[in-house]
């Protein structure tokens, strides 16, 4: 906060009001003992006369001035009559003081600037940092949310079939995991496999629909542990598609906080352990943790695709479908593609916001600046006038009067554009240090997910 002291001028007397006194006196302690009780005849001749009290107004400095206590001033602003208030001066001002005289005009007309004082005291010229991700901008300053990515992998038997010479799931890890390695730092990921376990034969069915195991527990991604997990299972029995679906649920209650949930499961065919998928990801989706279900099929035949796409539609995802190993990569590069067209989003959502909050603040200055010095021009015009009146009614000094009020109207003034200005240079440099980060923070981001994809 900004804030300049412009000192005016330094009142040289307080008004009193004296009553008249019987006889003097030499004795020091009679002279004491009649100050003592000029203030009970002071009001009662103040109350007599209707007389003006500017005890409360005297002020050294603009701060003070704008402090002041004007509210029940009986002809400020708009309730401003120059003859009524000339009448109640004319009888009292007769040779007062300037001081006492421009006094007398705020106690009757002055402006009540405290509103002013209050607004230029609480500018606030900081700025909410930066949504920590995409999809996370708002004006109303929501808390930053936890981006949490679970993969789910299918290693039944069929997934060690080759395609274009290549195993299934050696193309699928590959994919996988270099998908995994170009998400943003902030992330948090986890890896389940289902079907790694038993055979593809009856007799081991039951055993193979509970192998359901998050080798990677969600959390942020560390590529040589990552690895390790993608390395420790094998094809082996059927499809618990649906147990698999109900295990990320539990991943993510687990989470506090905000977060916004993305599953991607890769599968080559559709759930062979009776369950229902597509009932699962659809109160996944519709739960506490409002995940998305994304399907890869890899090499689906097409009773398979159609159960797959209604569970990917079930979660409010999407469902891709890839035949060989160039397809698979493709659709991760894809992926990271549009993460990296968020990025490009996310930094436009963020210097707009910026930029409008700015803008806002600094026009409500320029507002209220202009407002305030409309009402000292009016204030100054208004006593120079009662001045010319009463340098003749009441035989004041106006000329001393008028010097008076100029120097406090350009004082008010030149201290409101100061002030206002130099919160407009603080507001503008802020704002300027928070769209140099955003942008660095989108390229950094853009170049490492880039990097990462080569």
């Amino acid at each position: 906060m900004i804030m300049k002291t412009n000192k005016l001028f330094i009142l040289s007397a307080t008004l009193l009001w004296l009553a008249g006194c019987s006889a003097a006196d030499d004795n020091a302690q009679q002279k004491e003992e009649t100050a003592a009780d000029s203030p009970s005849a002071t009001e009662e001749s103040a109350v007599e006369n209707n007389e003006v009290d500017t005890s409360s107004l005297q002020f050294s400095t603009v701060e003070e001035r704008l402090q002041l206590d004007l509210a029940n001033a009986p002809y400020s602003g708009e309730q401003y009559e120059k003859d009524a208030v000339l009448e109640q001066m004319a009888d009292q001002t007769e040779n007062q003081s300037a001081e006492a005289v421009y006094l007398e005009m705020l106690a009757l007309a002055g402006e009540d600037y405290r509103e002013f004082e209050e607004f230029i005291s609480n500018v606030d010229t900081s700025f909410e940092s930066a949504s920590a991700q995409p999809g996370e901008v708002n004006g109303q300053g929501s808390p930053e949310q936890q981006v949490n990515i679970a993969v789910l992998f299918d290693s039944s038997g069929s997934m060690a079939a080759d395609v274009g010479g290549i195993p299934k799931i050696q193309s699928a890890k590959e994919a996988v995991d270099s998908f995994v390695s170009g998400l943003p730092n902030s992330a948090n990921v986890s890896l389940t496999v289902y079907g790694h376990k038993g055979t593809d034969k009856a007799a081991d069915k039951e055993q193979s629909c509970e192998a359901i195991e998050e080798v990677y527990e969600l959390g942020e991604f560390d590529e040589e542990q990552f690895t390790a997990a993608l390395d420790s299972f094998s094809p082996a029995g059927w499809t618990p598609l649906a147990s698999a679906l109900a295990s990320a649920q539990n991943h993510f209650d687990d989470q506090s906080g905000e977060s916004e949930n993305l599953i991607y499961v890769v599968s080559d065919g559709m759930e062979t352990c009776n369950g229902n998928p597509v009932k699962q990801a659809e109160q996944l989706n519709q739960s506490g943790a409002k995940a998305i279900v994304n399907i890869i099929g890899f090499d689906v035949e097409n009773d398979g695709q159609k159960q797959l796409k209604d569970v990917a539609d079930a979660g409010d995802g999407t469902y891709s479908t890839v035949r060989n190993d160039q397809e698979l990569k493709a659709f991760f590069e894809k992926e990271t593609t549009r993460i990296i067209n968020e990025w490009y989003q996310w930094e436009s959502e963020n210097l707009n916001k910026v930029y409008k909050s700015e803008t806002e603040r600094i026009n409500e200055l320029y507002d209220q600046e202009t407002e305030f010095i409309n009402a000292t021009y009016d204030e100054e015009t208004r006593f120079k006038e009662l001045s010319y009146e009463l340098e003749e009614a009441a035989e004041i000094d106006g000329a001393a009067v008028r010097k008076l009020i100029s120097a406090t109207a350009i004082d008010m003034r030149q201290f409101a554009r100061e002030t206002s200005n130099d919160l407009r240079k603080e507001l503008r440099s802020g704002g300027n240090d928070h769209r140099e980060e955003t942008r660095d923070k989108a390229k950094e981001e853009r170049e490492e997910l880039r990097e990462n994809g080569d």
